[in-house]
C-alpha cells in the first residue's frame, strides 16, 4: 500500500455562526483572503440559500408567510439539503467552502423549548447533510450585537 502526497491541501467545509452583528461577514472575508493568498480556491456561501427553498424560507422569515418554530426548522432543513448538493459539488472541485450559518443556527433559533432534540436529530442524522470540518461560533452580548446592526 502506498500513500500519495500532493501539494494541494484537502478542501474543507468551514462554517461561521453567531448572531447578526458579531462580525461573521468580516471574519469570513479575512479567512477567504488568507486562504486565497496561500493558493487555495474558496467559495463563500450562506444560509438561507438562493434556491427556491431558500426563497420560501426568506418569505417565512420576513413574515410574509406564517411559520412557527417547527415549520421554520423544516424549511431550514429542506433548504440545507439542497445547499449541501452545491457544497459537495464545490468540494469535489477542490474548493474550500466557507458558509455563513449552518445547522447550529437552527438549533439555537428553532430548537427552543421542546423542539431542541427534534431539530438537532433531523440535522445531525440526515444522510444528506454534511458535518462541517470546522465551525467558528462568534459570541457577543445581544445588546452590543443589536447596536452594531
Amino acid at each position: 500500500m502506498s500513500t500519495v502526497y500532493t501539494d494541494q491541501p484537502t478542501p474543507l467545509f468551514i462554517v461561521f455562526d453567531g448572531m447578526d452583528g458579531t462580525g461573521k461577514t468580516t471574519q469570513m472575508r479575512l479567512l477567504c483572503e488568507k486562504l486565497n493568498s496561500l493558493g487555495m480556491e474558496t467559495v463563500l456561501t450562506a444560509e438561507p440559500s438562493t434556491s427556491p427553498d431558500g426563497q420560501a424560507l426568506r418569505r417565512a422569515l420576513s413574515g410574509k408567510e406564517p411559520a412557527n418554530n417547527s415549520r421554520m426548522a423544516a424549511l431550514f432543513l429542506l433548504d440545507r439539503i439542497g445547499h449541501n448538493a452545491e457544497i459537495e459539488g464545490w468540494l469535489s472541485e477542490g474548493k474550500t467552502v466557507i458558509s455563513d450559518r449552518y445547522y447550529y443556527a437552527s438549533m439555537a433559533y428553532q430548537g427552543q423549548g421542546d423542539n431542541f432534540q427534534w431539530v438537532a436529530d433531523m440535522n445531525l442524522n440526515c444522510p444528506h447533510i454534511r458535518r462541517p470540518d470546522g465551525a467558528i461560533l462568534l459570541d457577543m452580548n445581544p445588546e452590543d450585537s443589536m447596536a452594531r446592526i
